[in-house]
C-alpha cells in the first residue's frame, strides 16, 4: 500500500551523497538507482521521499550493515541546509542529537541517569530516563 508520504518532495542531496560515497562502478550505480526512477545528475534536483526510501532499501540490500553510519560521518551541518544551521545554533539536546549524532546525546543521557541513580533517586528507570533526557 502506497502512503501519501512517499510523494512528498525533497531535494536530491542525500540521494546524490549516497551515489558519490558508494557509487562509481556501473553495476553499483544501477543497483542503487533501481526502482527509483531517478536518472538526473542535476545537483539539487527535486525527488520524492519515496524515491529516497527506495534508494535506501537498495543500499541495505547491497552493502553490509553500518553503511549509513559511514555515510553519516561525512555529513556536516551544511549538508542538512537550514535545519543543520539551526541545530548548530541551538543550545539544547535536540541540536546536539542532530549535529553530534544520537550516540553522543544518548551518552549524555546515560551519564545523567547514572548520576541520578548514584544520588539515590528511587524513581523507576523509565522516569529517570525521561527526567534526565527530556527533549523540548
Amino acid at each position: 500500500m502506497r502512503r501519501w508520504t512517499t510523494s512528498l518532495p525533497m531535494p536530491s542531496t542525500y540521494f546524490e551523497l549516497v551515489m558519490r560515497a558508494f557509487g562509481g562502478a556501473p553495476g553499483i550505480d544501477t543497483v542503487l538507482r533501481e526502482g527509483t526512477g531517478v536518472t538526473s545528475e542535476v545537483p539539487g534536483a527535486e525527488i520524492t521521499l519515496g524515491q529516497q526510501l527506495v534508494q535506501v532499501r537498495n543500499a541495505n540490500r547491497l552493502f553490509a550493515p553500518g553503511w549509513g553510519l559511514k555515510l553519516g560521518r561525512r555529513f556536516e551541518p551544511s549538508t542538512h541546509g537550514p535545519v543543520g544551521f539551526a541545530a548548530v545554533r541551538q543550545n539544547d539536546r535536540v541540536g546536539m542529537a542532530l549535529v553530534s549524532g544520537w550516540s553522543s546525546a544518548s551518552d549524555t543521557c546515560d551519564r545523567r541517569i547514572s548520576s541520578s541513580a548514584r544520588a539515590g533517586t528511587r524513581a523507576a528507570s523509565h522516569s529517570v530516563w525521561r527526567s534526565a533526557c527530556r527533549w523540548p
